[in-house]
């Protein structure tokens, strides 16, 4: 959707030069992508999106909410690691 809308509105923004345009939006998403463009993805692993799309709905949420969680649990990990730090040099007495 992002992508086509990008292309869209740069096709009516090169058209029409003359005109002043107006763009709104929430987050700012679509209105990046059309002042600075869209990102340059690497081409998808083929394997990969067959396997994914052999999937049921349930398997892949399944799947995402793992990925999530490892993701998650790695940031905390860390979060725990710099707070166990900052404790000891608290209690650190010479």
């Amino acid at each position: 959707m992002l992508g086509i809308f990008e292309k869209d509105v740069n096709k009516i923004l090169n058209q029409n030069p003359e005109k002043n345009f107006m763009l709104v939006g929430g987050t700012g998403l679509y209105i990046n992508s059309v002042t600075n463009g869209l990102s340059v993805l690497p081409e998808a692993d083929k394997k990969t999106r067959e396997y994914l799309a052999s999937l049921d709905n349930q398997t892949l949420l399944e799947l995402a909410f793992k990925n999530m969680m490892r993701k998650q649990q790695k940031k905390f990990t860390l979060t725990i690691e710099l707070d166990l730090k900052e404790l000891l040099k608290f209690f650190y007495v010479d």
